[in-house]
């Protein structure tokens, strides 16, 4: 191989190399160059999570809950007799709703628009984030009647984006039944207690049976809150509504900065050599390949034609 086909071929290697470059970079530019809208979403730190929903939202179980509200719905059962019998649920009904916003401020004022409008009473409130860095979020815990809880909840619907929606709804019937079984078992025992003291005894045996009456008392007290929330007069359902402020940072169509050019320049440049390298190792390879089939086809040939020469000389004696 003499100097002219060697600078040739270093020279059809320098120029493929380019092109790919080349047309790797205009592909890379024009991820920058089609993009007009960057849409960057807020990230309050401080108390809150990635909830997989396209957003970070503060998370009701992530050290935080809200307010037990305990709602009372009266029914009318008919039993297999054709007996109609009162029934009073009690349930816990719980609504969180997850929305986003370009407009923080006046999506804020709407959220507590809609809640004063229907009475609700924000029980748990947490806010986050700056209005400069535009990464503000709000998580706040409403209670709220039951007759005004789907109204409610359709006004906080509206709000921003919405992204995430779901009522739960559990029956606290069972439990509402223990906690009274609880407190009916406590005022008899105290009422034994009573009557163990009425009938006298040693000093060191009263002083024992009056701690045992005041501690009793204390959980007949605890109890009646307890079960304070199941009251019909308290009824209530809750809301929970998460806002995330989203900034929006533009770019025109066709602007190109000098860091894109770096950025697409640098991925060309990895992309294209090992785009090369697999070629030329392509190359190599069916090379290689093309003149081994030669060798051995060759060969084959050789062998044959001299089997023939054989056969014709044996012939010809």
């Amino acid at each position: 191989m003499n100097s002219k086909t060697i600078k040739r071929l270093f020279i059809i290697l320098v120029l493929s190399f380019a092109v790919i470059f080349i047309l790797r970079f205009i592909y890379e530019i024009s991820y920058y160059w089609g993009r007009d809208v960057l849409r960057q979403s807020s990230i309050p730190y401080t108390f809150s999570k990635y909830d997989g929903d396209g957003g970070w939202y503060p998370d009701r179980i992530y050290n935080k809950s809200s307010i037990s509200n305990v709602a009372t719905e009266r029914q009318i059962i008919s039993s297999d007799k054709g007996i109609e019998i009162n029934y009073d649920q009690k349930y816990e009904m719980i609504s969180e709703i997850k929305s986003n916003s370009e407009d923080f401020d006046n999506d804020v004022n709407k959220v507590r628009q809609a809640i004063s409008n229907l009475n609700g009473v924000v029980q748990m409130e947490y806010t986050s984030g700056l209005e400069k860095n535009n990464d503000r979020a709000l998580w706040i815990s409403v209670g709220v009647t039951p007759s005004k809880f789907d109204l409610l909840v359709e006004d906080l619907k509206t709000i921003g984006n919405l992204t995430n929606f779901s009522v739960n709804k559990t029956d606290k019937t069972a439990e509402f039944n223990s906690y009274l079984a609880q407190r009916e078992s406590l005022e008899k025992t105290l009422e034994s207690y009573n009557v163990l003291k009425a009938q006298g005894g040693s000093i060191a045996d009263l002083l024992i049976l009056e701690e045992k009456i005041i501690q009793t008392e204390k959980e007949i007290i605890q109890m009646g809150v307890t079960l304070g929330l199941y009251d019909e007069n308290q009824s209530m359902c809750t809301v929970d509504f998460t806002l995330g402020e989203y900034s929006v940072v533009y770019y025109e169509r066709g602007g190109i900065e000098f860091y894109m050019i770096i950025e697409s320049a640098s991925e060309a440049l990895g992309w294209t050599l090992m785009a090369y390298v697999a070629i030329i190792l392509f190359v190599m390879f069916t090379g290689f390949a093309a003149l081994g089939g030669a060798f051995i086809l060759s060969r084959i040939t050789k062998n044959s034609s001299g089997k023939n020469e054989n056969d014709d000389s044996q012939g010809k004696q």
